[in-house]
């Protein structure tokens, strides 16, 4: 990956080893489960942080229909969705717009609407 911020080239070059091998050039990959991109900007990584935490407010919402205690459902949210939402937040956090921000808040606005059965 070659990380390029300039505006002027937006194209991937051509790396090439020692005996004309040509290595692939990706614009983003996932790594340790985020995904980095050549423009230093976190929106996939951001996309890919939201389509997981709502997954598991499904499992929530299933857990509430089938009983489970506030207590259970609060636990379940911060062992397995918040875990997720904050995973690797260091590396990531500062760079987020506040739309992306706003995104990722979203997910534990309604985690939290649900399990304590506000209307959101």
């Amino acid at each position: 990956m070659i990380f390029n911020t300039s505006k002027k080239y937006d194209f991937m070059p051509e790396v090439k080893l020692e005996k004309s091998d040509c290595l692939e050039v990706v614009s983003d990959f996932k790594i340790l489960g985020v995904v980095i991109s050549s423009n230093m900007n976190w929106k996939k990584n951001t996309n890919l942080v939201s389509k997981k935490g709502y997954s598991k407010l499904w499992i929530i919402r299933r857990l509430k229909i089938l009983g489970a205690s506030r207590k259970t459902l609060l636990d379940f949210y911060i062992n397995f969705a918040r875990s997720i939402l904050e995973y690797a937040a260091p590396v990531w956090h500062p760079g987020l717009t506040k739309t992306e921000s706003n995104k990722i808040e979203r997910i534990q606005k309604c985690a939290l609407a649900l399990i304590f059965n506000q209307s959101s």
